[in-house]
């Protein structure tokens, strides 16, 4: 995935994206020992393109659109 993905909002690390062997695609925080936050977008657009995750993931209600 080429797409810049936002850092963790929640603790403002880097984050990645993976598939588990279900299939699930899901981001998660790689400060592992403080956060570790892990989240999933279940929505059609989300379900069918990598490209919607990362919309999904790089939106924040705080966002001034950069």
């Amino acid at each position: 995935m080429k797409e810049h993905i936002k850092n963790c909002p929640f603790c403002g690390s880097p984050v990645d994206f993976m598939t588990l062997m279900t299939g699930l695609k899901m981001f998660y925080c790689k400060n592992y020992k403080d956060c570790g936050a892990i989240v999933s977008f279940d929505n059609p657009a989300a379900n069918r393109f990598d490209k919607a995750k990362v919309e999904c993931w790089n939106r924040r209600t705080h966002d001034d659109g950069r």
